[in-house]
C-alpha cells in the first residue's frame, strides 16, 4: 500500500508576477504477501520540492522559470525527466527556463 500526497500553493501578484510552490511525499509505505512470506518496503519513499516563477507580458505571453529538487530513498526510483533513468537511490534536479505564448 501506497499513499503518496502532495501540497501547493499558487500565487499571481500585482496582476504580472505569479509565484509557485508544492511538495510532494511518497512514504514507503507498507507490503504484504500470501503464505506468510516477509516483505519489506524500506527505502521506497520519495519527496520532491519544487519553486517556480512567472512573468506575464500579456494575457498570452509569459517568461517561467522552475527549480525542482527530487530525492529518493536508497532503493526509490522516481523519476521527473523524460528522458533520464536514475539509479535506485539518486537524487533528480531539473532547473527549466522558458517562454509560454497562448494561440
Amino acid at each position: 500500500k501506497h499513499n503518496p500526497w502532495e501540497i501547493a500553493w499558487e500565487h499571481t501578484w500585482m496582476l504580472a508576477f505569479q509565484t509557485f510552490a508544492a511538495y510532494v511525499r511518497a512514504p514507503e509505505g507498507s507490503c504484504g504477501l500470501t503464505g506468510g512470506v516477509s516483505c519489506s518496503t524500506r527505502g521506497l519513499d520519495g519527496k520532491m520540492f519544487i519553486l517556480g516563477a512567472a512573468y506575464s507580458f500579456s494575457k498570452r505571453t509569459a517568461l517561467f522559470a522552475y527549480y525542482t529538487k527530487l530525492t529518493n530513498g536508497a532503493s526509490a526510483l522516481y523519476n521527473n525527466a523524460a528522458n533520464a533513468a536514475p539509479d535506485a537511490g539518486s537524487d533528480v534536479t531539473n532547473v527549466s527556463f522558458g517562454i509560454k505564448h497562448d494561440f
